[in-house]
């Protein structure tokens, strides 16, 4: 499996590339401001086609970036349906600095459309399995990607889990109580690497066995 990393400038949001290893298609994981460029590079350098972008969840950060993905590629956006509504207005969802932070970011968003997201999708050679995890957001979901008929697992966690660490859930749509029935889901998963939003990669057993909120 081929992952590519690009990291927005705007927050640090991780922005990913991923397909079979002999696929030409990819789909595209998260659209972090100004991570377009980069993703644009990586994919025409490996000679690959975006067939789908897929959202992590509906905080800004990670979808600010969709307007520029979408001129270069009339392709599907696909995201949890509790979180469609921040796709509207962006600045809305959120309060205070932040909110004005992102309506100066854009200041004529377009509000993308964006299907909802199935328990699983066939792209780009890989199979996709979707996990709704609220807590950070209502609508945050753990991607698992999978090679057909292998074990192999990679996962896409957005902000519900970080190197050493998990997503806040003091923003609007954030529930502490929700996290940790999601993060109670998280113990049980078998291995495999783990992408997050923001930050190092790291592997799903290692987490299990070291990262504090997963005790």
């Amino acid at each position: 499996m081929r992952v590519l990393t690009t990291v927005a400038p705007f927050l640090g949001v991780n922005c990913y590339v991923v397909s079979a290893a002999e696929s030409q298609e990819c789909v595209l994981i998260d659209a972090g401001l100004g991570g377009a460029e980069g993703v644009r590079a990586q994919v025409e350098t490996a000679g690959l086609h975006p067939v789908a972008v897929l959202l992590t969840h509906g905080h800004p950060d990670h979808v600010l970036g969709l307007p520029a993905y979408l001129e270069s590629w009339d392709v599907p956006v696909y995201l949890a349906a509790a979180d469609h509504y921040r796709l509207a207005d962006p600045a809305a969802t959120m309060t205070g600095d932040f909110a004005a932070v992102v309506a100066r970011a854009v200041p004529d968003w377009p509000a993308p459309v964006a299907r909802a997201l199935p328990e699983r999708l066939s792209l780009a050679g890989l199979d996709f399995d979707f996990t709704v995890l609220p807590g950070h957001t209502e609508g945050s979901t753990l991607i698992a990607a999978g090679l057909p008929d292998t074990g192999e697992k990679v996962y896409f966690s957005g902000d519900i889990l970080f190197a050493g660490s998990v997503g806040r859930t003091d923003l609007p749509g954030g529930s502490a109580r929700a996290m940790v029935d999601s993060l109670a889901v998280l113990r049980g998963l078998p291995d495999g690497a783990v992408h997050p939003g923001h930050g190092p990669a790291m592997t799903m057993a290692r987490e299990q066995a070291g990262n504090p909120f997963l005790k």
